[in-house]
């Protein structure tokens, strides 16, 4: 199986993008296929339109990670497999948790607020609904927060341990293609140019890219 070529067993937490954490038909068909290649996979279902804030939920989502860590082998991986909002997520969590085992995958994630003009639909006020009933407050600040704090504190050893999956030519209807890389963090880019699709190969190539991480 895949995922133990190596003889290392893999465990993922799984860290879905905007909306109510209920999966869509899709990635439950992406993470049972992770399973079938011999992955322990966990999905977070994180309800991003909930009130939560972003530090409480980074810490709740910190302790179920350090719950799934505590059994396993000092040779073992354990991933956070994170999708677009996730992935400011998931760098907040590595940050807090001191353990080299810990891998990010992240596909198509918004890792900083970028400038755009206020008319485009993709600023951080409209990708986060601010103002309406889909509003998340937790992606809004969650992404702030990566930008100000996070990254500029993520150490070499931890940016090793990070893979980035993007859209061809970084080019996505809802997240801006300049606001997803990260500098000394390693990027593959997906031949497709659409948020959903670029999201979805990224997926689906998780079994290979995991043992491709430091």
């Amino acid at each position: 199986m895949v995922a133990n070529k190596n003889l290392v067993e893999v465990t993922s937490l799984y860290l879905n993008g905007l909306g109510d954490g209920n999966l869509q038909r899709r990635e439950a068909w992406l993470l049972e296929r992770q399973r079938k290649a011999g992955m322990t996979v966990v999905a977070a279902h994180i309800n991003w339109r909930s009130k939560e804030a972003f530090f409480h939920l980074r810490d709740r989502i910190t302790q179920q990670a350090e719950e799934l860590l505590d059994p396993m082998e000092s040779e073992d991986i354990f991933l956070l497999n994170a999708t677009s909002a996730g992935v400011c997520l998931s760098l907040a969590v590595i940050q807090q948790l001191d353990d080299p085992r810990v891998r990010i995958i992240g596909h198509s994630g918004r890792v900083r607020a970028g400038k755009l003009a206020r008319w485009d639909p993709r600023t951080m006020e409209r990708c986060a609904h601010l103002g309406t009933d889909e509003e998340s407050m937790s992606f809004y600040n969650g992404v702030r927060e990566c930008e100000t704090n996070v990254i500029p504190n993520l150490t070499s050893d931890q940016m090793d341990r990070i893979l980035l999956t993007t859209p061809l030519a970084g080019i996505d209807e809802i997240v801006p293609g300049n606001t997803m890389p990260i500098e000394g963090v390693r990027n593959i880019v997906m031949p497709i140019v659409s948020h959903v699709g670029a999201i979805g190969l990224g997926l689906y190539q998780v079994p290979r890219l995991v043992h491709q991480i430091s």
